[in-house]
C-alpha cells in the first residue's frame, strides 16, 4: 500500500491467527523491520526464521511453514485478509503425489570377516499407498553384475525399517545393495548403497611414530606424559589394547597405560584413538623419540605402580610417596594426605570447594555454599591403571541449612612414584541467575603446621620466604596486588605454603589470563581464590543478545580451572621451586608424528603440509 499507514493485518494457518504490527510509512524512507508477530505460530510446527521487506510502498513478509496433508494429491490455498476480514488476496497451490526410497549402510567399507551391518531403509511415501508397496532388495557383486542374494518385502507397516545387510561368506571385493520400490499404483524409485569388504590388515604391522615436545632449555627425569594417539582403521582390535607397548629411542619397552578414547566403528571393534600415558625424559629442551607398537612380549610394569584398594566406605590411593584416602560418600571427602606416612592434612579442616552468593533480594543476606556441606557428594574412579589413577568427586554445594545448590566437580590425578597431584575444578550453574550473583568461588587445602610462604622474588628463576598472611590478586591483565600493595606486571601464579610435617606447591594454570584471580597462604592453609571476593560480583544474569534472543539463560554454564599441587617432606629450595613451577607450567606433551596422524585417517583426509 502507498498510503501513511501499512493496515493490520493476519495470516491464519488452519485455525491459528497471527497479527502484524501496523508501521507508518514515511516517503522515501525505508522503515526498520517490525518486531516479530509469529509468537503463537509454533504450535503449527513452523521453523523460528523469517523475513522482512517494508518501504514507503509496499510490505513483504515471507513466512515458511510446514504442515500434514492426509492424502496426495493436494492443494494448498494461503490467504491473506485485514482484521476487518477484507480478502487481500490468495495463492493457491498444488501439491503432487509422490514416493522414493532411500538405502542408508551404517558402514559401507566393513572388513572381509565381518558378517553383517546395520542397514536402515526409508520410504518417502503417501501413507494411502503403503499397503501396496513392495521393496525388492538385491545384492549384486559389482564386478560382474550377477545376483548373490535377494529379498521381497511387502505388506510394510513402516515407513522406517531398519535391518542387518547380510554379508556372510561373501569375500573381499565390490558390491553393491539395490532397493527398488513398486507396487500398483505406487511411484517407482531406485536406490543404492555400494559395500567394499576388505581384507584384514596385519596388526603386527602396527608402528607410530611419537614425538615429545619440550619447552625450551627444560630437562626433566621421569615425567608424566599423556596424549592421544591416532590409530589407523583396523590395526588394533580393542581386544588387543592389552598388546600395546611404548618403545623408547633404543627400542626398549617403557612402561606404558592405554585406554581406547574413539573407535571406528559403532560396533566398537576397531580402535581409532588410544590415550597413552609414560613417564619421559627430557634434556635441554628435546624430547626422546618413542613409537607405538604391539607386541606379545611381557609389558615392563613401572618400579613404583600407583595402587588403589577400594572398600565400601573408602577409596585409598598409594603412589609409593602419596597416599590420598577418599570418603565414598559425604561432604569430607578427602579424609587424609599421607606425606612420608605423616598427614599433611589439619585435623578437623577439609579440603572444600566453596561459593559465595548473593541474593539479589537486598533484604536477604549474602551466604557460602560449600561442599562439605553436600548432601549427595560421591566419590569415584574415573581412570585406574599402573602409572596414573584419576579420582572424581561430585555433586551439589551445600547451603546453609544443607540444601543442594548448583554443582561441583573435582578430579584429582595421581602418577606412579611422585608426590604430584593434578587437580580440576569445575562449578556447573543450576540456580534461577536471576536469583543470585556470585561474589567468589575456590577450593581450600587445610595444612597442618604452615609457617610460612614461598613466593616468587624479582631475580629471576628465584623464590622468597615471606611471613603470613601471604596473599596475592591478579586485577586485571596488567596489574596484581601483593598484599596491599598494587604493582605492575602478571603474577606467575604459584607459590608454596611452608609447614611440618609437608610442604603444599601449588601451579594455578592461566592464573593472569583468567582474571580477577587470587591466592592465599596463612595459619590455616592454601586458599585457591578462583574468582576473589574482593572482586566485582560475577553476574550470571546478564545474557548476551544473541542468547537472549533465543530465551537461553545460564543455566548449565560451567567454568573449569586447573591446579598442579607437589607435596613435600622438606621444604623445597627456592630454585628447586621455581624450576617445578616453569615445568608445571609447560608440561611435555605427547603426540603422533605429523606424517602419523595424516597416514591414520583418524582426522579424514588432511592435506599434507606443502
Amino acid at each position: 500500500s502507498a498510503g501513511s499507514e501499512v493496515p493490520s493485518c493476519s495470516i491464519s494457518a488452519e485455525t491459528r491467527i497471527e497479527k502484524m504490527i501496523p508501521c507508518k510509512a514515511i516517503e522515501g524512507q525505508t522503515l526498520p523491520a517490525p518486531p516479530s508477530p509469529l509468537a503463537e505460530i509454533e504450535a503449527l510446527g513452523v521453523r523460528q526464521h523469517w523475513d522482512w521487506s517494508l518501504t514507503d510502498k509496499d510490505f513483504q513478509a515471507y513466512l515458511p511453514y510446514r504442515f500434514d496433508v492426509a492424502e496426495f494429491p493436494a492443494t494448498v490455498t494461503v490467504s491473506v485478509r485485514e482484521a476487518s476480514g477484507k480478502e487481500w488476496g490468495s495463492v493457491t497451490r498444488g501439491v503432487p503425489t509422490f514416493g522414493y526410497v532411500r538405502l542408508h549402510a551404517a558402514r559401507c567399507n566393513p572388513y572381509a570377516d565381518t558378517k553383517s551391518v546395520p542397514a536402515f531403509l526409508r520410504l518417502w511415501l503417501d501413507r494411502a499407498f503403503l499397503p501396496k508397496a513392495v521393496v525388492d532388495l538385491k545384492l549384486l557383486d559389482e564386478k560382474t553384475g550377477k545376483t548373490l542374494r535377494q529379498e521381497r518385502l511387502a505388506n510394510l507397516a513402516s515407513r522406517d525399517l531398519g535391518f542387518d545387510l547380510n554379508l556372510d561368506g561373501l569375500a573381499a571385493g565390490a558390491y553393491r545393495v539395490e532397493a527398488r520400490l513398486s507396487g500398483d499404483g505406487v511411484p517407482a524409485d531406485l536406490s543404492c548403497v555400494w559395500i567394499e569388504k576388505r581384507p584384514l590388515p596385519d596388526p603386527s604391522a602396527l608402528r607410530v611414530p611419537i614425538v615429545l615436545s619440550e619447552a625450551p632449555g627444560l630437562s626433566r627425569a621421569g615425567w608424566p606424559a599423556t596424549g592421544g594417539v591416532p590409530i589407523p582403521d583396523g590395526m588394533l582390535p580393542v581386544s588387543a589394547v592389552g598388546q600395546c607397548r611404548v618403545l623408547d629411542d633404543k627400542g626398549q619397552p617403557v612402561p606404558a597405560q592405554f585406554r581406547p578414547l574413539a573407535f571406528w566403528a559403532e560396533d566398537k571393534r576397531f580402535v581409532r584413538w588410544l590415550l597413552v600415558d609414560i613417564q619421559a625424559d627430557s634434556e635441554n629442551g628435546q624430547g626422546k623419540p618413542c613409537c607405538l607398537v604391539q607386541a606379545k612380549t611381557p609389558a615392563p610394569a613401572p618400579k613404583t605402580p600407583v595402587r588403589v584398594i577400594e572398600t565400601a566406605d573408602e577409596l585409598r590411593v598409594d603412589t609409593g610417596v602419596l597416599v590420598a584416602v577418599f570418603a565414598r560418600k559425604g561432604g569430607r571427602f578427602l579424609r587424609r594426605l599421607l606425606v612420608s606416612g605423616q598427614d599433611a592434612l589439619a585435623a578437623g579442616g577439609a579440603v572444600e570447594a566453596y561459593m559465595n552468593l548473593a541474593p539479589r533480594d537486598t533484604t536477604q543476606k549474602s551466604f557460602t555454599a560449600l561442599t562439605s556441606a553436600s548432601p549427595d557428594l560421591q566419590t569415584a574412579l574415573d581412570e585406574a591403571g599402573p602409572l596414573r589413577v584419576v579420582a572424581r568427586v561430585r555433586g551439589a554445594y551445600g547451603g546453609p541449612a544443607g540444601e543442594p545448590l548448583n554443582e561441583c566437580a573435582l578430579r584429582f590425578a595421581f602418577h606412579a612414584g611422585r608426590a604430584d597431584v593434578a587437580v580440576e575444578h569445575t562449578f556447573v550453574w543450576k540456580e534461577d541467575p536471576k536469583q543470585y550473583t556470585i561474589n567468589g568461588f575456590g577450593l581450600r587445602l587445610p595444612l597442618r603446621g604452615v609457617t610460612a610462604a614461598l613466593a616468587p622474588c624479582a631475580a629471576a628463576g628465584e623464590a622468597a620466604k615471606s611471613a603470613l598472611p601471604w596473599s596475592v590478586r591478579q586485577v586485571d591483565d596488567k596489574t596484581h596486588l601483593l598484599g596491599a600493595e598494587k604493582r605492575e606486571g602478571r603474577w606467575p601464579g604459584w607459590a608454596c605454603a611452608v609447614g611440618q610435617p609437608a610442604s603444599a606447591s601449588f601451579f594455578v594454570h592461566d592464573f593472569w589470563q583468567q582474571h580477577p584471580a587470587g591466592l592465599r597462604v596463612d595459619e590455616a592453609g592454601v586458599d585457591l581464590q578462583f574468582w576473589p571476593a574482593e572482586a566485582p560480583p560475577l553476574d550470571l544474569g546478564v545474557a548476551k543478545d544473541e542468547y537472549a534472543y533465543f530465551g537461553a539463560t545460564a543455566v548449565g554454564v560451567a567454568k573449569t580451572h586447573r591446579v598442579s599441587l607437589r607435596f613435600h617432606a622438606q621444604p623445597p629450595a627456592p630454585q628447586e621451586l621455581a624450576t617445578w613451577a616453569r615445568r608445571a607450567a609447560e608440561p611435555l606433551l605427547l603426540a603422533a608424528e605429523p606424517s602419523a596422524v595424516l597416514a591414520s585417517n583418524a582426522l579424514w583426509r588432511l592435506h599434507p603440509y606443502d
